[in-house]
């Protein structure tokens, strides 16, 4: 059996990036190939977040004194509450995260943590894959050619899903990254805007395929969702917010009301982390396992994230995504959602300040978005299939 390397963030503790990593990772076996994911941790972290030196009150109190800025004592104090408090919880969800990497991934026996270590003993593989995620955004690896695969011997390239995270590829970085793209032969992006921003750069065209979640069904991501003992029995409405918005919650906790559901918040940043409305449930232990089985059994789902997004329509929940406002940056990401919403026929499903809520709002008929997820599958499916026997060969 050929065996393929799998290059992508295996320590990156993110859901999304785990969760498009197994996915990667458990397809390329049913077509026939044995995978293994490689190691490379440039960073050289495990995403753990570590204590600091002086946890005590009164370390905080002398902290918050000897900083010489026009903030106000009280949000010192605050501020490092969250942190402290962060801090707990990560260390919480990156056990589930390692037990996730243990049961699930199968790295390679070495662990790499430079573009040269790749190149002076690569890993003994047929033919090498890079993607899906933001393994191509110019912000956070430009100039690292291991993600374009520059260690392995050209015909063995394929890129499956990668994104550049950004709608158009900054000035500084264009020069380069079109050297690395066009050095790989089996080109394919996860995001429209990305295909086009490939066109004009290098005059190839790459395929837009399936983000890699997309291309198991329900029964396999079944098998691997573990629930929370702690989160209710009942109906709930699942809020997994990346961005401080409080539109977002808003309109939650309208849509909660009308459909008689409880909150569950899955927190991942400072305002749900900190906030303690007594009436919502918080899913703190949370790792990518349970991720899965908070969407699996949730009644609704609003998210502002592309994996929730993602993740609604593989289990037919109805959802609202969001548009981030707060942070233009991360309202650029945007194009990934209009990819897939687009894909599916719900690009109704998003929502902004100032936009109304569409007809039938509470109901979603998810069979067009079916229909149209098994015809894309069934094209990803063929390039990554029909890529891997070419480059192994």
């Amino acid at each position: 059996m050929k065996k393929i390397g799998l290059l992508s963030f295996p320590r990156y503790y993110n859901y999304g990036t785990f969760l498009q990593l197994y996915a990667l990772e458990t397809t390329i076996e049913k077509l026939g190939f044995s995978c293994e994911v490689i190691d490379y941790d440039r960073d050289n972290t495990n995403g753990a977040i570590h204590n600091a030196t002086d946890s005590s009150f009164t370390g905080l109190i002398k902290k918050v004194l000897s900083v010489r800025q026009f903030s106000t004592l009280k949000s010192r104090i605050s501020d490092r509450l969250f942190e402290k408090k962060k801090c707990k919880l990560t260390q919480g969800r990156t056990a589930l995260y390692d037990r996730f990497l243990d049961k699930h991934f199968k790295l390679g026996s070495i662990r790499y943590t430079a573009f040269e270590e790749l190149v002076k003993l690569p890993p003994q593989c047929e033919a090498f894959v890079v993607g899906s995620d933001q393994v191509w955004h110019p912000g956070g690896h430009y100039e690292d050619a291991s993600y374009f695969l520059k260690f392995a011997p050209q015909q063995q390239r394929v890129a499956y899903a990668p994104s550049l995270g950004l709608s158009e590829i900054p000035g500084h970085a264009r020069d380069w990254m079109k050297e690395q793209i066009l050095d790989i032969p089996y080109l394919s992006i996860r995001e429209k805007e990305g295909a086009d921003e490939i066109k004009a750069l290098t005059g190839r065209t790459a395929q837009v395929v399936l983000d890699p979640t997309l291309l198991l069904d329900i029964k396999t991501w079944n098998s691997i969702s573990e629930e929370d003992s702690n989160i209710t029995s009942k109906e709930y409405l699942l809020c997994y917010i990346l961005e401080s918005d409080n539109y977002i919650r808003e309109t939650a906790k309208a849509i909660a009301k009308y459909l008689d559901l409880v909150i569950v918040v899955l927190p991942v940043n400072k305002h749900d982390i900190m906030d303690s409305n007594p009436d919502i449930i918080k899913a703190y232990n949370t790792g990518p396992a349970e991720f899965v089985g908070l969407f699996k059994n949730a009644a609704f789902v609003c998210t502002d994230s592309f994996h929730g997004t993602v993740f609604s329509i593989i289990y037919n929940c109805p959802f609202f995504t969001f548009k981030r406002h707060n942070n233009p940056s991360q309202a650029a990401l945007h194009s990934r959602m209009n990819t897939i919403l687009g894909i599916t026929g719900l690009r109704e499903r998003v929502l902004y300040k100032g936009k109304d809520l569409p007809d039938n709002a509470m109901t979603v008929d998810f069979s067009y978005a079916n229909q149209q997820i098994s015809k894309e599958k069934e094209k990803s499916l063929s390039f990554l299939s029909e890529s891997l026997e070419s480059a192994s060969s």
